[in-house]
Formats: C-alpha cells, sequence, structure tokens
C-alpha cells in the first residue's frame, strides 16, 4: 500500500468518524470528570467506562498525551494525531462549558479560582499545591502521564486479547497517579482535562506551561520507554497499525499488530 493511499484513506469518512468520536468522549471526561466527588476514583473509573464505549471506533484515546505518545511509537499516522489532539482540546471547552452548565457557574468569573474553594466555584480547575514550585508541578504531572501512557503500552498495545481487562487497567492507573500527586497539581494527566476549565475559568492559564510540558513529555517518553526498553516487540512501524482483529472468539484483540487508536475498531475492512 503506497504512502498516497495511506493519505487518502486517512481522508476518508472512517477518519472523521474517529476524530468526533475522540471530541465526543473527551467531551464527557471533561464534564462529568470535574464534579467527581472522589477525583481520583471517579475519574479512573469513568475513563474505563468511556474508553469501553469508545475504543471500537477511535481507539479510545481521550488524551492528547496518550495520542503523542502512540504518534512518537509510529502506532497513529501523525495527520491522525494531529486531528485527534484538535477533537479533544475542542471538546474540552464544550466539556467545561456543560460542567459550567450543570454547576451553575459563570464562564471567566475567576471567582475563588485560585482559592480552596476552587472544586465549588470552578468545576474542572486544577489549582497547585500551595508552596510548591513549579518544578514539583512539572515533575508530578510528567511522572503521572508516565505511568498512564505505559500501561497503555503495556495492556492495549503488547497483549492481545485483553479487550476487557486493557479499560479497567488504564482507569486504575489514573486512580493510582492522582492519588499520588492529585494533591501537589489536582492530577490532570490530561492537556485536555487542564485546558478546557483554563480556558472556560480563567483558573490557572499561568501554569499551563508546566501542566503541558509535563504531560507531553511524560506521554513521549513513556512511548520510548515503552518501544526501546520494556516492550520491545512492539511493532516498530505505524504502517499496518491501521488495522483491527479479533480473535477466534470474536474478542477484540488489543495490541498485535493494532494500534492503541484503533484497538478495538469494528473491522480492517476500511484500511485494506
Amino acid at each position: 500500500r503506497s504512502s498516497v493511499d495511506r493519505q487518502q484513506e486517512t481522508m476518508g469518512q472512517p477518519l472523521w468518524r474517529q476524530v468526533l468520536t475522540e471530541g465526543f468522549g473527551t467531551m464527557l471526561f471533561c464534564a462529568l470528570g470535574s464534579t467527581q466527588k472522589n477525583g481520583a476514583l471517579g475519574n479512573g473509573i469513568l475513563l474505563a467506562v468511556l474508553i469501553f464505549c469508545t475504543a471500537r471506533m477511535s481507539g479510545g484515546h481521550l488524551n492528547p498525551a496518550v495520542t503523542l505518545g502512540l504518534a512518537v511509537a509510529r502506532q497513529i499516522q501523525p495527520l491522525k494525531a494531529i486531528l485527534y489532539i484538535l477533537s479533544q482540546l475542542v471538546a474540552s471547552i464544550i466539556g467545561a462549558l456543560i460542567s459550567s452548565g450543570l454547576t451553575h457557574t459563570t464562564p471567566r468569573s475567576d471567582n475563588n479560582c485560585h482559592s480552596n474553594t476552587w472544586k465549588k466555584t470552578c468545576p474542572g480547575c486544577f489549582i497547585p499545591l500551595l508552596g510548591d514550585t513549579d518544578g514539583q508541578i512539572f515533575a508530578w504531572e510528567f511522572m503521572m502521564t508516565l505511568l498512564l501512557v505505559l500501561t497503555v503500552f503495556a495492556v492495549a498495545v503488547d497483549r492481545p486479547g485483553f479487550s476487557f481487562v486493557a479499560p479497567l487497567a488504564i482507569g486504575f492507573a489514573i486512580f493510582a497517579g492522582v492519588d499520588a500527586g492529585g494533591n501537589h497539581t489536582g492530577g490532570a494527566v490530561n492537556p485536555a482535562r487542564f485546558f478546557g476549565p483554563a480556558v472556560v475559568f480563567g483558573c490557572s492559564l499561568n501554569k499551563i506551561h508546566l501542566y503541558w510540558f509535563g504531560e507531553f513529555l511524560g506521554g513521549a517518553v513513556a512511548a520510548l520507554i515503552a518501544k526501546y526498553v520494556i516492550l520491545p516487540d512492539v511493532p516498530q512501524t505505524g504502517d499496518e497499525m491501521e488495522s483491527s482483529r479479533r480473535n477466534s472468539k470474536g474478542d477484540i484483540e488489543l495490541g498485535s499488530p493494532t494500534t492503541p487508536s484503533e484497538l478495538m475498531q469494528r473491522s480492517s475492512k476500511d484500511f485494506k
């Protein structure tokens, strides 16, 4: 299959469905995740559920750092990765607006968004712990995202036949990471989750470079560690990754040789 064929294929109808699915899932994650009573556990469960809902069509990234990590490891084509990330970021703003309406919070009000009462007045805002340095903020987001993306590679790229375990393991990774570092940064672990509330409510915009750099770098480093150190059998190119397979029982096989961007896609016929 030529690169021209692949480019035409990427611009076809299946791609817009995948991009729309990513946006829809991210919107729900931002809208509902911002109002969870137990942030770490609630968001872990919510993410697992949304991956189950979206993975068949889009792969269920729901996180620009995950998408970047898969692109670095050549598990998703660059154009699709860019469209995914744009969709996720736009959807995060829509999700924050929805949470604003659900909680009667005025967008861009900045009312106590930087105070200890931010959870009540600015749903979804991520506020660093008072006294933490910029380096600590960056390091916490880097480490939490590293754990998340390593988990994605371990259960969704390298391990076939984990169709039901993978979303749960990824949700547990969110729970474990946010439970450890959430008190320090709020536990964004997702550039889109940080971006939407920051734009809508104007909270922590002066810290966006720390969150984004930590999260994107964490995703990229995790991909390199997985590809070259921990999981050396991960396929080295993405040309064959744009298809999905089923085992003899009809269960969706994750990862081999399927990209997590298409972990549970409905068929490989669009990519023949």
